[in-house]
């Protein structure tokens, strides 16, 4: 890590720079271009976290849906009457 640092700061004299304040200069503008790139980062990430609690939202409205759909088909079956045995019996 300390090495690529050393090689972005002697490319930074060897191509751009000429002194200590253009190198001052550049430092300051990659550290903007840092900035703007982790808030882009952190607003994508945001962005992703919405998205994903609406779908949460989403699946658990499908789900409670399905439990409705079931406690709804079980009152359905035990209001049914009850067979009766003479009709097993008889085969009608």
């Amino acid at each position: 890590m300390l090495t690529q640092a050393r090689k972005k700061n002697n490319l930074i004299k060897r191509v751009i720079s000429k002194d200590k304040t253009d190198i001052d200069k550049w430092r300051h503008i990659m550290g903007e271009i840092k900035t703007k790139s982790e808030e882009l980062k952190q607003q994508i990430k945001a962005e992703w976290d919405e998205i994903e609690t609406r779908l949460d939202f989403i699946w658990i409205f499908v789900f409670e849906l399905f439990n409705l759909m079931n406690l709804c088909s079980l009152i359905y079956f035990a209001n049914l009457p009850t067979p009766d045995m003479k009709d097993w019996i008889s085969g009608t």
